[in-house]
């Protein structure tokens, strides 16, 4: 899995249709993904739970776009990939996705941490 590929599940988060959404969550992530972050109150895992997750982030914070900032950095098995959330042009909040690749470079896990809390 190249580094364009990893970035990729960052995209979900900005897919405004169902059926594309979990197409890139399918092609990026394992069944059995596992994701958490500081905000969630237990982790969730596959993609039906995660795909929820994201229909629910999405209706509580609307008109934000997340991307990588700047490149991951990769080691075998696993990754840091640093993301921002902007706004009207504006970013408002950053944060690092560390992530656990499967044998075939699928995520497995991944667990977000926020570096600069929504002003």
């Amino acid at each position: 899995m190249t580094k364009t590929d990893i970035t990729h599940i960052l995209s979900a988060w900005n897919e405004p249709d169902p059926d594309k959404r979990r197409a890139i969550v399918e092609a990026v992530a394992t069944p059995d993904l596992v994701y958490d972050d500081v905000h969630k109150k237990a982790p969730i895992t596959g993609h039906n739970a995660f795909l929820g997750f994201l229909d629910f982030f999405r209706s509580r914070v609307t008109g934000v776009t997340m991307a990588a900032d700047g490149a991951p950095e990769i080691l075998t098995g696993a990754a840091r990939m640093r993301f921002k959330l902007t706004r009207d042009g504006q970013v408002f909040s950053r944060g690092t996705y560390f992530v656990l690749l499967a044998e075939d470079g699928r995520i497995a896990s991944f667990f977000g941490f926020i570096d600069q809390e929504p002003a």
